[in-house]
């Protein structure tokens, strides 16, 4: 699939997308010798950048790409001119990370000012000094991206969950999805069935606790520490204690007698689903309005395995997460709003946003995911 069968409404194809790779200082040269500076959303630009000129290499690149001409003393083209001004002037950055137990890839896209115009890519490999910048892309690209990565397999059919979790109940809802991962791989690799069905506070502090050193992305708490960097994973035995108490009350947990925890038929069949989780992404954008400056986000965390998938949200210096199960058709709903607000920064006259915050309400959510306001407190924008 490529951007035109995915986008068919946006008319012409873009031009050729061409890739230059230069330093963070080179690029702050390019744009310093053009009297501009980076824009509050050119993330890679990290103020305090000294600038440089270009190297050779780089210079010959920018020509080769078609973003300075080829003359003794090289000028700027029409390509090169539009993407000094976006990183000079963003309006909207789409960020997305996306990945398997095995590998991960990171994709950052910037726009200027003009409704469905060209969009920027730029990328950085871990342990690389250079940024790798394309352009140009289609308004929606890392939405593309992203269908593409989460369609496969087939999941017919929801499990029943749409609930509201705060930081320590989610972050104790990880440590149980990780239990069950290292549960399952045990009884695996011993050539037996899973017996233990119960879990406890120590386990998911365990759990927890190996999450943050191993980096493994077949586990959970790894993953989220890449798609939720501001959810905190340190959290202590009340913590995990009061997360019960909340999985408990939404039917995740239920409660023995003896005070142990077992799962619920809800969270058993999100675990035969789910673990292992074969796709994870992690997906944002963000807008500023030219006119008062307002910069507003929307972020959204998606993990699917063979048999359900989990749909994540959660307002950037919020507190909770909304978390709620779809199929193959609320995926497709999904990406759909994502693609209207990542080519325009405002959701479809279709898309249902919250009638409090004017929050995207993506399919059969059960409240907002920002202000909390009930899905009858809803309208069109």
């Amino acid at each position: 699939m490529n951007d035109r069968e995915f986008l068919p409404e946006q008319g012409a194809a873009p031009a050729q997308t061409t890739a230059v790779r230069m330093t963070r200082p080179e690029l702050a040269g390019l744009l310093a010798a053009a009297g501009l500076q980076p824009g509050s959303l050119a993330f890679p630009l990290a103020p305090g950048v000294a600038p440089i000129e270009p190297s050779p290499d780089s210079r010959r690149a920018l020509v080769e790409a078609g973003w300075f001409e080829r003359k003794e003393t090289p000028a700027l083209t029409d390509a090169g001119r539009t993407v000094l001004a976006i990183l000079s002037d963003p309006v909207h950055r789409t960020d997305l990370v996306m990945g398997t137990a095995s590998w991960w890839f990171t994709w950052k896209g910037l726009g200027g000012q003009e409704r469905d115009g060209p969009v920027l890519a730029v990328s950085e490999a871990p342990g690389d000094d250079r940024l790798t910048l394309s352009f140009p892309h289609r308004p929606g690209h890392g939405v593309v991206l992203l269908a593409q990565h989460l369609r496969v397999g087939r999941i017919e059919a929801p499990v029943p969950l749409d609930v509201g979790l705060d930081d320590r109940a989610f972050t104790t809802w990880l440590g149980v999805l990780d239990d069950r991962v290292e549960a399952r791989l045990t009884a695996a690799l011993d050539r037996t069935p899973v017996t233990r069905t119960s879990i406890e506070a120590d386990d998911v502090l365990a759990m927890l606790a190996e999450g943050r050193t191993s980096g493994h992305l077949g586990w959970q708490v790894p993953v989220s520490m890449m798609v939720w960097p501001d959810l905190g994973t340190h959290v202590g035995l009340d913590d995990v204690r009061s997360g019960f108490e909340q999985l408990v009350g939404c039917g995740l947990l239920v409660s023995q007698p003896d005070g142990r925890h077992e799962l619920s038929e809800v969270a058993m069949a999100l675990v035969d689903g789910l673990v292992p989780v074969v796709r994870w992404a992690g997906f944002s954008h963000t807008r500023r309005e030219p006119a008062t400056g307002t910069v507003t986000t929307e972020r959204l965390v998606v993990r699917r395995g063979i048999g359900a998938m989990l749909v994540e949200q959660r307002a950037l210096g919020g507190a909770s997460v909304a978390v709620r199960s779809i199929d193959d058709l609320g995926l497709e709903s999904l990406i759909g709003a994502l693609d209207s607000t990542a080519r325009s920064g405002v959701p479809a006259a279709s898309t249902p946003v919250c009638g409090q915050c004017r929050a995207v309400l993506h399919a059969e959510a059960g409240f907002c995911h920002r202000c909390g306001a009930p899905v009858d407190d809803r309208s069109s924008p």
